[in-house]
C-alpha cells in the first residue's frame, strides 16, 4: 500500500507540475486563441492551422523520433556516468544537423510545398521562411528531451510557462501590427522562444564527467536512438500528415473559411487534452522505461497513471461538453458556431485518447517498435479514411466523428494488444472511472438534441459531483486526507475563537 501510495504522489506531483505549467499556457492560449478570431477570422484562423501542421510535419520528418527515443535513452542512462555524456552528445548533434536539413527543404521546395497546401505559389516566400521554423523546431527538441530524460519536471515546467508567454506576447503583437502579414512572426516565434529558453534551462544541468571524445562512441549511442527514433518519427509523421490531410481535404471541399471552423475546435481540444498528455509523458515515460522489465510494476504504473489522468480529464470533459456553444462564443466568437459540433465529437474521443496513451507508452518503453508503428498506422489509417468518405456524406462534422471513432477502435486494440504482452488489465477502479465518465458524456450528448440548457444544467451538475469525488478519492489515495482534514480543523478552531 505504502508503494502504490508513493507511486500515486509522484503522479499527483509531477501532474500538477507540468499540470500547471499547462495550465498557465491554456491560459495564454486562450488569449491568443481569441485575438486571432477577432483580428483575421476564420480564414486566418486557417491559414495559420495550415501553416503550423506543415511546420510540425517538417519537423516531424526531420528530427527522426530522435527527441522520443532520446528519452527513453538519456532516463536509462542517468546512472551510467561514462555512457551520459555521449547519449547527450549524440542528440546534439543529429538534432542540429537533421534541423540545418529540414529548413533548406522548405527553402529549396518552397513552390512545391505552396502548390500541395495551397493549389498556387503564391505562399512560396511564406513557407521558405517557415523551414526557419522546422530547423528551430527540431533543435530545442534536443533540449527539452535532456531535461524529460532527466527528469528535472520543475525546470521543463518552468521553460514551458515562460517560452508560451514570449511567443504568445510577439506573435499575438505581430499579428495585430500587421494582420496576415504578422502569421509567419505568430508561426515561428514558438519555436524561437522554446529553444532559448529550453538552453538555458539545460546549461543549468549538472555538466558531464569527463569525456574522451570519440566519434565512433557517439555514433553508436546515436544508432541506438536511430533505431526506436525512426518508428517514433514514422509516428509523429502519420499524426503530422493526417492532420495537414485533413485541413487540406476541407479547404478544398468547403473552403478556408470551413478549416478556420476546423482548427477552431482542434485548437480547443488539443489545448485542454495537452494538460493531461504533456503531464503523463514528462514523468510517467521515463519512469515506465527504467522499470519496464518489472511487469509487475509497470502494469501498476500504467493502471495508476489511467486512473489519476481519468480523475483528472472526466470531469472537465462532461462540462465543455455541455457548455461547448459558450466555450466557443467565449474563446472565439459568434462567427464560429459551425464549430460547436465538431467540438463535441472531439471531447468525446478525447475520452479514448487519454484511456488509450498510457498504453500506448508500454510497446515504446519495452522497446515493440515494429508494433507501436503498426498501432499507429492503424489509427491514422482509420482517421484519414472514415474522413475521406465520410466528408460527402456527413459534411464539415464528419471531422470530429471519424476523430472519436478512431479513437474508439485505438483504445480496444491496444488494450487486447498489451494485455496480450503483459497480462495487463484495468482495475475495478479504472473500469468504474471509465464506464461512469463514458456514459455521462454520451447521456450529455444525447440531451443536446433536445434543450441546450438543460443540457448546459445537467453537465455542470454531473461534472462538479464527479470532480469532487475525484478529489476526495485522490486525497484517500495518496494518504493526503488526514492533512487536508488537518488543516480545516485547525481554520474551524481559529474560527470559532
Amino acid at each position: 500500500m505504502s508503494e502504490s501510495r508513493t507511486s500515486y504522489k509522484e503522479i499527483l506531483r509531477s501532474t500538477f507540475i507540468m499540470g500547471g505549467a499547462s495550465f498557465l499556457k491554456i491560459l495564454i492560449g486562450v488569449v491568443r486563441i481569441k485575438v486571432l478570431a477577432v483580428v483575421l477570422g476564420p480564414t486566418g484562423v486557417g491559414l495559420i492551422g495550415v501553416l503550423t501542421s506543415a511546420m510540425t510535419m517538417g519537423a516531424s520528418v526531420a528530427g527522426m523520433g530522435l527527441n522520443s527515443s532520446g528519452v527513453r535513452q538519456i532516463a536509462a542512462s542517468t546512472d551510467d556516468e561514462e555512457k551520459l555524456p555521449y547519449v547527450r552528445r549524440a542528440l546534439w548533434y543529429a538534432n542540429l544537423f537533421l534541423g540545418i536539413l529540414g529548413g533548406l527543404v522548405f527553402w529549396v521546395f518552397r513552390n512545391q510545398i505552396s502548390e500541395l497546401l495551397f493549389d498556387s505559389t503564391e505562399n512560396a516566400t511564406l513557407i521558405s521562411l517557415l523551414g526557419i521554423g522546422v530547423f528551430l523546431s527540431v533543435l530545442c527538441g534536443a533540449q527539452y528531451a535532456l531535461l524529460q530524460g532527466m527528469r528535472r519536471i520543475g525546470d521543463l515546467a518552468r521553460a514551458t510557462i515562460i517560452s508560451s508567454v514570449i511567443s504568445a506576447v510577439i506573435g499575438v503583437g505581430a499579428v495585430v501590427l500587421w494582420k496576415e502579414q504578422g502569421i509567419i512572426i505568430f508561426v515561428i516565434v514558438g519555436p524561437l522562444a522554446t529553444i532559448v529558453i529550453g538552453s538555458y534551462y539545460a546549461a543549468k544541468l549538472p555538466r558531464p564527467g569527463h569525456m574522451v571524445f570519440s566519434l565512433k562512441r557517439i555514433y553508436h549511442e546515436w544508432r541506438g536512438m536511430f533505431l526506436l527514433g525512426i518508428v517514433m518519427m514514422s509516428s509523429g509523421v502519420m499524426q503530422a500528415i493526417s492532420q495537414l490531410a485533413v485541413r487540406i481535404w476541407v479547404t478544398r471541399d468547403f473552403g478556408l473559411e470551413a478549416t478556420g471552423y476546423f482548427q477552431a475546435s482542434w485548437a480547443i481540444s488539443v489545448t485542454y487534452i495537452g494538460l493531461i498528455l504533456s503531464a503523463m509523458a514528462a514523468d510517467y515515460y521515463p519512469k515506465l522505461a527504467a522499470n519496464i522489465k518489472d511487469i509487475k510494476t509497470s502494469n501498476s504504473l500504467v493502471n495508476d497513471q489511467t486512473e489519476m489522468a481519468l480523475m483528472m480529464a472526466g470531469p472537465p470533459l462532461i462540462i465543455m461538453l455541455g457548455w461547448t456553444p459558450i466555450v466557443i462564443n467565449l474563446l472565439y466568437s459568434a462567427e464560429f458556431v459551425e464549430s460547436v459540433p465538431l467540438l463535441r465529437w472531439q471531447l468525446c474521443g478525447d475520452l479514448f485518447k487519454v484511456a488509450s496513451w498510457p498504453l500506448g507508452f508500454v510497446l515504446i518503453a519495452r522497446g515493440h517498435s515494429r508494433l507501436f508503428f503498426i498501432t499507429e498506422l492503424m489509427w491514422v489509417s482509420s482517421y484519414l479514411g472514415l474522413i475521406y468518405y465520410g466528408l460527402p456524406i456527413v459534411g464539415l462534422e464528419a471531422t470530429g466523428l471519424m476523430f472519436f471513432a478512431s479513437y474508439f477502435l485505438y483504445l480496444a486494440v491496444m488494450l487486447l494488444l498489451v494485455g496480450r504482452l503483459t497480462g495487463f488489465l484495468w482495475t475495478r477502479l479504472v473500469l468504474i472511472l471509465f464506464t461512469v465518465t463514458s456514459v455521462s458524456m454520451f447521456g450529455i450528448f444525447a440531451a443536446t438534441l433536445h434543450s441546450e440548457l438543460l443540457t448546459a444544467i445537467v453537465s455542470g451538475v454531473i461534472g462538479v459531483a464527479f470532480g469532487l469525488y475525484s478529489l476526495q478519492k485522490i486525497l484517500k489515495i495518496t494518504g493526503m486526507d488526514a492533512q487536508v482534514s488537518a488543516f480545516f480543523a485547525e481554520l474551524k478552531a481559529r474560527y470559532r475563537k
